[in-house]
């Protein structure tokens, strides 16, 4: 190998770590009338109650290609296609960015009962109806850290004592609604993964060029 090959590998390699490639994915669907967690009065999650109680399991991610989620770890999450409605022939059926007409945020719906996003930190305002949410969980669906928004996309980072992921719908009133999206969850490369990669290339470029000026 000369060093211009060495180079077109060196190029391939910085290409791939400016890609951001994750290491593994899961395609999943999150349908319409699945909350981010369940929560029940006096049971679980009651400290995070939201809605009537009628949303169904979330949609549950606890392993990526076969490997278990670890806390530390950062995962993207992206909505690829689906629609949903909140309340189908009444309220339109969007994509997982949710209805920028409504805006949720810490409010309670006209009946006084609370969203998901009521437990969300500030930062992840504004969140709108319908819109795609989550939050970590332990394995018995226990909520972990904060619940967030997530939209078309988002990178979060997975708390300590958490063992799944958990997808549903931004909503307070679920029997309803209708529809669902197609999301992927995807690990993301960590950057002391991509920096000792690139220096590897580095060292194999300088041998390969030293060894061809002489």
């Amino acid at each position: 190998m000369n060093a211009k090959q060495a180079g077109v590998i060196l190029i391939g390699v910085l290409t791939g770590l400016s890609s951001h490639a994750a290491f593994g994915q899961e395609t999943l669907t999150v349908n319409g009338k699945s909350g981010p967690w369940i929560s029940v009065h006096s049971g679980i999650n009651s400290a995070y109650f939201y809605g009537t109680g009628d949303e169904s399991e979330p949609t549950i991610v606890s392993s990526i290609d076969g490997q278990g989620i670890q806390p530390g770890e950062q995962l993207s999450i992206t909505y690829l296609s689906g629609t949903v409605s909140v309340e189908a022939g009444v309220w339109p059926y969007v994509n997982a960015a949710g209805n920028p007409e409504f805006v949720e945020n810490n409010n309670p719906d006209n009946n006084g009962d609370l969203f998901p996003s009521y437990y969300m930190p500030t930062s992840d305002f504004p969140v709108y109806s319908s819109e795609l949410v989550g939050t970590f969980a332990a394995a018995d669906g226990d909520v972990v850290g904060s619940p967030f928004a997530v939209g078309l996309a988002a990178t979060e980072i997975v708390p300590a004592g958490a063992y799944q992921l958990q997808l549903g719908v931004e909503d307070s009133l679920y029997s309803d609604n209708a529809g669902s999206w197609s999301v992927q969850v995807a690990t993301v490369p960590e950057p002391s993964s991509c920096v000792g990669l690139l220096g590897f290339s580095l060292l194999l470029f300088r041998r390969r060029h030293t060894r061809h000026v002489r």
